[in-house]
């Protein structure tokens, strides 16, 4: 039981790329995690660290771009409303979302710490994104590893609209003019071409 506790517990990240990559049901997910958690197991420490710092370079970008535009934000807010750099009590009072504002500036207040919330949301959706990406990633390598299969090799469900069609039958009417011809263009075309050949 330890075992397949320890495989569960670094494997279950893999499921997800292996039913995105392979097109197969859980029971093929399973059984790939654990084979590759077990199979290579320093491989997949070292992809792991190596994501985790690329991740940890990335999370610092996104964290001070997302805080230089909540700070810029309440910046602006202060100075649109012409307040001087050391009256930081209604600046406080934004931050907080407080009502002390009363009015217009406790609804201008509301607006700017909902947008803020939603900059800081998407700071904190990069650390999702990264991470289902990164494992996805780790298990192509992991599969190139132990099964020798190419990374670009993925399945692809094609819908209807990616369906190729061939080009339609062309023909020339009585006077030489082309038109396509209607229904079947194959059979159409080749007894009109047959009977050019006859003439």
């Amino acid at each position: 039981m330890a075992v397949l506790l320890l495989g569960l517990l670094f494997g279950w990240p893999l499921m997800f790329g292996t039913i995105s990559a392979e097109g197969t049901d859980t029971f093929d997910a399973l059984s790939r995690s654990y084979a590759y958690t077990f199979q290579r197991p320093l491989h997949y420490l070292f992809y792991a660290l190596v994501a985790a710092v690329l991740g940890w370079l990335g999370w610092v970008l996104v964290q001070n771009f997302a805080g230089g535009v909540i700070a810029l934000t309440y910046w602006t807010a202060g100075w649109g409303a012409g307040w001087q750099a050391e009256d930081l009590t209604r600046v406080d009072a934004i931050m907080q979302g407080s009502d002390a504002l009363g009015g217009i500036g406790g609804a201008g207040a509301t607006v700017i710490h909902f947008w803020v919330g939603c900059v800081k949301q998407l700071a904190v959706g990069f650390l999702y994104a990264y991470f289902w990406t990164a494992t996805s990633a780790i298990y192509l390598l992991l599969r190139r590893d132990v099964d020798a299969t190419e990374t670009d090799e993925v399945y692809l469900d094609a819908d209807a609209s990616e369906e190729e069609f061939g080009l339609a039958a062309i023909q020339t009417d009585e006077a030489g003019a082309p038109e396509v011809v209607e229904g079947d263009g194959a059979s159409e075309r080749s007894d009109s071409e047959s009977k050019g050949g006859d003439a």
